[in-house]
């Protein structure tokens, strides 16, 4: 993805300081050319060239007074101030501002002659007001468009903060599950080796097959539900196996949800969850179901196991990881519910949005 130049909000193309040498002069030379149409409306066709120079040199006085105060404000901390104290600025330089362009457009007529008027007190009082108003508009656009710059650079870079944070603690998340996974499949080798090898050496394979799940998880952010189906059916035979008849395993996945795109682990993690606080106590004709299907635009899957629910509905480090992977993947967007659904039967509901 192409990194956004803080420069660029405006215009792709342009930074935002040529931007404003453009918005400008462009401001400045309409203004010129209302200017020029009025004298022409009001002089004498003898006097257009004398008005054509004289308004250049107008605009260009007015041109270098908005970029002297631009300059001022730029050197002198004004644009990281709040608005309010840019108003002790604005108010001020507009009305000095005013001053100087309004003596320049007098003395600019005076050496051209293009007023035979006598200059009196309330021609310059109305071209004062007029002049610092034209300022003070100038002043308060720039500053709120510099205001609204700085407002979305800040948002843009809480954005790239909290994408970092985010994705700093998924992947913390993620780490989080192996070791506790594989340190049980480790123990349920170790109980078969001199028990039963040719198992053993079954069990190796799914083992295998698992830890290469789980290194491919590290490193996508999704995978198919069909890779995580393959995980939870590898994780299931090898509980089989320690669990034996203490452990009914009950499968129901529409080959229409095989494709769906979900969080690498999570519904594998919440498998091993129901085993580790329902199956494992539980002395004989425990079960654990898994059922998957689509509702809607959402993946619905359901988790049902032997047991009844501790604390907080907690069931360890497992729920608590996945809690906060479906905050950080689908704010909002996400139902998850742990019920004790009967007296002996606690059910985990889990419903993401479907991606393909």
């Amino acid at each position: 993805m192409k990194e956004h130049n803080p420069n660029d909000f405006l215009h792709p193309k342009l930074s935002y300081s040529t931007l404003y040498y453009l918005l400008n002069s462009a401001g400045w030379l309409v203004y010129c050319s209302l200017t020029i149409f009025i004298y022409i409306n009001y002089g004498k066709p003898s006097d257009f060239y004398k008005i054509g120079i004289s308004t250049f040199l107008v605009c260009l006085s007015g041109f270098s007074l908005s970029n002297f105060i631009r300059y001022i404000a730029n050197h002198q901390g004004w644009n990281e101030r709040s608005f309010p104290e840019q108003i002790l600025f604005i108010l001020p330089t507009s009305i000095i501002s005013g001053t100087l362009f309004i003596s320049a457009n007098f003395l600019i007529d005076y050496i051209f002659k293009l007023s035979n008027q006598e200059v009196k007190p309330i021609y310059v009082i109305v071209g004062l007001i007029n002049s610092s108003i034209l300022f003070l508009v100038w002043q308060l656009l720039y500053f709120i468009t510099k205001n609204f710059r700085k407002t979305r650079l800040f948002q843009l870079e809480q954005i790239k903060n909290q994408s970092a944070i985010k994705e700093f603690e998924l992947n913390n998340l993620k780490s989080q599950l192996n070791p506790h996974f594989v340190f049980n499949a480790l123990n349920i080798i170790r109980a078969l080796v001199d028990e039963d090898p040719a198992k053993a050496k079954h069990s190796i394979n799914k083992l295998s097959n698992i830890l290469r799940s789980s290194l491919s998880a590290a490193k996508n952010k999704t995978i198919t539900f069909r890779d995580e189906y393959q995980t939870i059916q590898d994780y299931l035979e090898l509980e089989k196996l320690r669990y034996e008849e203490r452990l009914n395993i009950i499968l129901s996945v529409s080959e229409e949800v095989l494709s769906v795109q979900v969080p690498p682990m999570m519904v594998q993690t919440l498998v091993e969850n129901a085993v580790k606080h329902g199956i494992i106590k539980v002395v004989n004709h425990g079960f654990i179901s898994l059922t998957a299907k689509l509702k809607d635009d959402y993946l619905e899957i359901i988790i049902s196991n032997s047991g009844t629910l501790g604390k907080l509905d907690s069931g360890g480090l497992g729920v608590i990881n996945t809690r906060q992977r479906l905050e950080i993947l689908y704010p909002k967007n996400h139902e998850f519910q742990i019920t004790q659904s009967e007296p002996n039967v606690v059910t985990v509901k889990l419903t993401i949005p479907i991606q393909i």
